[in-house]
Formats: C-alpha cells, sequence, structure tokens
C-alpha cells in the first residue's frame, strides 16, 4: 500500500509511470533520533534496489554486515565510555581439598536496541574496533571492585579473567593490574587470568615474559580452551602457567572408551605431571562429573556446578551452599556446592 501511494504521487506531479523504491524505518522502534532513523532508512532504500522490491521496512537483517559492525562498534564505545556493561559469575569448584571458590568473570552486554548481544560477537567487535583494552580494563576495574565489596562482606572468592591476544602484549598490563588491585585493597593473589594457547604460542617469547611479570605480582595463569590449539602438549613445558583448563567441547561429550574420554584423562595426567592444576569446564551431569573424579580433575565448572550469576546472588549463593569439606570431597554432597573460604580459615 505504501508502495502504491508513493507510486500514485509520483505520477500526478510528473505524469509518468516509474518504478519506486522506499527504505522506511519507524520511530520508536527502529531509532530513537533522527540521525539513527535516517541512516537506517537509507540501508533499507539499498536493500530494497539491490532486491528490486518495491519498499522495504528496516531490520537488522536488511543492514549489511559493514555496516551493522560500524554501528554496534560505536555503541559499544558509547557502552564502555558509561560503564554500560554488566559482569556475571560462574564458579569454578574445588574437587579435593579445601580452597577458595574461584569466579570466573562473565561480561554481559545489553543493547538498548537490540538486547543481549553475545560476547563472542561483541568481544570480536572490540578486537576488530581498537576497544580490547578498554573493554578488559573496564572489566578488570569493576571485577576488582567487586571482589573488595565481597571481602567487606567477609566473603572471599578468587576471581578470574580471560585475556585476549591483544592484552596479552600489552606492556603495560601488569603495572595496570597492580595499581587496580592496590587502590582496591585486594591482593592480586585472588587474581586468575586465562589465556588461550593460540594467543600464547602466535609470540612465545614475548608471551613469556608479560607472563612472567603477571606472576611475578602474584597472579595466576591458566591456559584457558586447552586442547583446541596445534601445540598444546609442545609448549606447557616452556610456558610459566599454573594451570590448564580443558575445553568443554572435549568435556561434555564425555562417554566411557571415547576418544574425548582418552584425550581428557591424558590432558589431566600430563597437567599433573608438569605440576599444574586441571579445571574442567562444561559439566553438564552428575555423569561428567563422576569421570572427571576418576580422573582426578582439579576443580570442575560447568551448569551443573552453577550457571553464571550477578553479582547480588554471588554472596548468596556462597553463603547459603558453604561446605565444611570435611573429608574433602566435593561428590559426597548431593547439591553443587562451594567452600566458604574466610581469611581466617586459609
Amino acid at each position: 500500500a505504501v508502495q502504491e501511494t508513493i507510486c500514485a504521487h509520483v505520477k500526478q506531479a510528473f505524469g509518468i509511470e516509474t518504478r519506486t523504491h522506499a527504505g522506511l524505518a519507524w520511530y520508536p522502534r527502529h531509532g530513537l533520533n533522527m540521525a539513527t532513523l535516517l541512516h537506517r532508512a537509507r540501508i533499507a532504500l539499498t536493500s530494497a534496489e539491490s532486491s528490486d522490491q518495491g519498499c522495504v521496512i528496516y531490520s537488522p537483517a536488511s543492514d549489511t554486515g559493514l555496516e551493522l559492525e560500524r554501528e554496534l562498534t560505536t555503541d559499544l564505545a558509547h557502552a564502555l565510555d558509561k560503564n554500560g556493561l554488566t559482569l556475571n559469575f560462574q564458579p569454578v569448584v574445588p574437587m579435593e581439598e579445601a580452597g577458595p571458590c574461584v569466579l570466573e568473570v562473565l561480561a554481559r552486554w545489553e543493547h538498548p536496541e537490540w538486547g543481549m548481544i553475545s560476547p563472542e560477537t561483541f568481544v570480536a567487535l572490540a578486537e576488530r574496533g581498537g576497544l580490547i583494552n578498554r573493554l578488559t580494563r573496564q572489566v578488570v576495574r569493576e571485577a576488582v571492585g567487586q571482589l573488595a565489596r565481597w571481602r567487606s562482606e567477609r566473603i572471599y572468592p578468587h576471581i578470574a579473567i580471560n585475556l585476549s591476544p591483544k592484552d596479552l602484549f600489552d606492556d603495560t598490563l601488569p603495572a595496570f593490574l597492580a595499581r587496580t588491585c592496590e587502590a582496591a585493597r585486594v591482593s592480586p593473589e585472588c587474581l586468575v587470568l586465562e589465556v588461550t594457547e593460540t594467543a600464547m604460542i602466535s609470540d612465545i617469547s614475548r608471551a613469556r615474559l608479560t607472563l612472567k611479570r603477571l606472576r611475578r605480582l602474584g597472579v595466576r595463569v591458566v591456559i584457558d580452551d586447552f586442547g583446541t590449539g596445534y601445540s598444546s602438549l609442545a609448549h606447557l613445558r616452556q610456558l610459566p602457567v599454573d594451570g590448564i583448563k580443558i575445553d568443554k567441547s572435549f568435556v561434555t561429550s564425555l562417554r566411557r572408551g571415547s576418544s574425548d574420554s582418552t584425550i581428557v584423562r591424558v590432558s589431566i595426567e600430563l597437567a599433573h605431571s608438569l605440576g599444574l592444576k586441571v579445571t574442567a569446564e562444561g559439566v553438564e551431569s552428575e555423569y561428567i562429573e563422576s569421570r572427571l573424579e576418576e580422573f582426578q580433575c582439579d576443580a570442575l565448572q560447568g551448569y551443573h556446578i552453577c550457571p553464571p550469576l550477578p553479582a547480588d546472588a554471588v554472596s548468596g549463593w556462597m553463603l547459603g551452599n558453604a561446605l565444611r569439606f570435611s573429608e574433602g570431597r566435593l561428590r559426597q554432597q548431593r547439591l553443587p556446592l562451594v567452600d566458604l573460604v574466610t581469611e581466617n580459615r586459609l
């Protein structure tokens, strides 16, 4: 109807038959200001012309990848300016000895128009758009600040933060971590940094130097997504790290006699022979938990243990599920519980 009305007006004004294309964007669905609405109407018009349709209403599907990426990158920069990201925390629970619960920090971004943007998407945008260092530093500041607030409540978890390859080769990162922890009165020993093997082996000599500087602060370093790289076994001995986290793609498909089962078992044995701790992510069932116990895995992470929690739910979860580990075994409990570690018990 819109197309027919436009064509009729053109014919009446100019006395000619014409084929008309139109791109439409509605307020407030497609934008809250004139600049955004015009921009998206042009995108819809381009889609109408390229598909030879009369009229196209704007949608993300009609947006070109480049235009949408540029727009989302700009929005992400604004979100970072305004501390617009939120943090969730997923517990990594020790299997054996009583020890600190490590909470992996998971950044979340809710876009004002498109809703929740997946971490994979906005982290990739940050890396391509030159925002990854800003993103990492905001996550570090907010996570360390939250750690300080928990400590004021006499709750003492550690936190694990993911680093990108660009973070790993940022020479100013160790000093930034030291300043941030000092300002919050939090020990760097409460931090675990997770770095993918692919990031480290891209420049292993430089990575080794950065990792040594980080560990001198007392920060622990873990190889994330272990098993998905090309040279995991060859590089383990060369890297100053404290542990590995076996990728969930191997863990979620564990079954007796499978090749993944062999990979997980051998990886744990290898890491232990090198003095490294092992975490398995992707623990989604009691059966997987049982197999990992057989393999003497050190810590577990996954929805079977606990889903990611907002910061205000972590305190209640930890306090309500405090374990004494009287016999040092997680699996003696029927619920996925965690030891509440306090300073006077360490």
